[in-house]
C-alpha cells in the first residue's frame, strides 16, 4: 500500500475515474507523512501514531515492545500503531531502542496476553511454554517485525500541515483492540485418557513397538499431517489398553512400521482409510487388513443418511462391527 502511495504508475490507464480520484486523494492525504522516512511517526491533535504499513502481525508485537519501553499502551492496526498520551520524543526514543529488547521473550509474552481463542485443536494438551509459542507463531510476525526494524528509517512529522483528506481504512484500530478474541469454550470436566499412552521418538523405541503390534488382533489407526495434508506429523495407533504416539519426525526411520501395516494382522481399524492409505505410502508403508467404518457405514445405513458419515456419527452396532470389510 505504501508503495502505491509513494510511486505514481500506469494506473490510470487501468483504473476507472472515480478510483483514480481516490487514489489521487489519498496520495495527498499522506504526502506530508510519507516523505521523511519509511516508517513516520506523526504528531496529531488527538495523539501519536506510527504509520509502519507493517500488517497486523508484526504491529501488534511491536505495540507490545513500545509499551516495554515507554509504559503507554499502544493499539495496533493493520496499518499503524496509536497512542493517545506520549510525546514525540517519548515515542521517537521507545521506537529507537526497540531492537535491544530480546524479541522472542516479548512474542512469547505478548501472545499469552493478547489470546483469548483457539486457534489449534490440539492447544488444550500444550504444556504453557509450547502454547505461548503457538500463539506468538500465529498470532504474530517475529521474523516481519526484525526485518523491519532493521531497515526503518525514523522521521517525526506534525499533523497541523497535513493536507484535509481521507485515509486508508484500518479496521483494527476501530473500537477495542481486534485482539479480543471470543473466549474459548471451558470443559466442564477434564478428560481423561482411558488408556495408557506412550510417546515414540526414537528407532529403537518403534522397533519395540512393532513387536508389541504384532501380537495384537486389532488396533486403532488414525494420522495427523500438516496443513498441506500431506506431510506427516504424528501416527497414533491404539491397542484395547495402550496408545501409541509416534512423532515422524524425532523417528526418522518409520520403514519397521511395513511389517506390522502391510499384512492381514492385526485388522486395523480407520475412519477413511483412502487418507490413511495416501499419507503412509508416501513413506513407504503399505496398508492391509483394514477395516474402514466410513466405508461399512455407507454400506449398512446407505450413502445419503442424515447427518452424513463424520466419526461421530457412527453408530457402534453389531450390524457394524459385523458387516464385511474390504481391504
Amino acid at each position: 500500500m505504501r508503495d502505491v502511495l509513494l510511486h505514481e504508475g500506469a494506473e490510470d490507464v487501468w483504473l476507472a475515474p472515480h478510483a483514480a480520484l481516490e487514489l489521487k486523494e489519498l496520495r495527498v492525504s499522506y504526502s506530508d507523512v510519507l516523505d521523511g522516512g519509511n516508517a513516520p511517526l506523526e504528531d496529531e491533535t488527538d495523539g501519536m501514531t506510527w504509520h509502519t504499513f507493517a500488517g497486523g502481525a508484526v504491529n501488534r508485537l511491536l505495540a507490545a515492545g513500545l509499551e516495554l519501553k515507554c509504559g503507554k499502551r499502544w493499539v495496533a492496526g493493520n496499518l499503524s500503531l496509536r497512542c493517545k498520551d506520549v510525546s514525540m520524543t517519548a515515542a521517537r526514543d521507545a521506537v529507537r531502542d526497540l531492537p535491544t529488547l530480546d524479541w522472542e521473550h516479548v512474542a512469547a509474552s505478548a501472545a499469552r496476553a493478547m489470546a483469548r481463542g483457539m486457534v489449534s485443536k490440539f492447544q488444550p494438551c500444550l504444556p504453557a511454554a509450547a502454547e505461548d509459542r503457538l500463539l506468538a507463531e500465529r498470532l504474530l510476525d517475529l521474523t516481519g517485525t526484525l526485518r523491519l526494524l532493521g531497515t526503518v528509517t525514523i522521521a517525526g512529522v506534525r499533523a497541523t500541515s497535513r493536507p484535509v483528506g481521507i485515509r486508508l481504512l484500518d479496521p483494527e484500530m476501530n473500537g477495542a483492540l481486534a485482539l479480543d478474541l471470543p473466549a474459548p469454550l471451558q470443559p466442564t470436566k477434564v478428560a481423561t485418557p482411558k488408556n495408557e499412552i506412550q510417546w515414540i521418538d526414537t528407532p529403537a523405541a518403534l522397533r519395540s513397538v512393532v513387536v508389541e503390534l504384532g501380537r495384537e488382533d486389532v488396533v486403532g489407526l488414525d494420522v495427523e499431517t500438516g496443513l498441506d495434508f500431506g506431510t506427516l506429523c504424528l501416527i497414533q495407533i491404539s491397542t484395547p489398553t495402550r496408545t501409541y504416539l509416534i512423532d515422524p519426525f524425532a523417528v526418522g526411520d518409520l520403514a519397521p512400521l511395513d511389517l506390522v501395516m502391510s499384512v492381514p494382522r492385526p485388522q486395523k481399524v480407520i475412519h477413511n482409510s483412502k487418507f490413511e492409505r495416501r499419507v503412509l505410502a508416501a513413506s513407504g508403508i503399505g496398508l492391509d487388513g483394514v477395516f474402514d467404518t466410513l466405508e461399512v457405514s455407507r454400506r449398512v445405513r446407505g450413502k445419503d443418511v442424515m447427518g452424513g458419515h463424520g466419526l461421530a456419527m457412527v453408530p457402534i452396532s453389531p450390524a457394524l462391527v459385523e458387516a464385511p470389510c474390504r481391504n
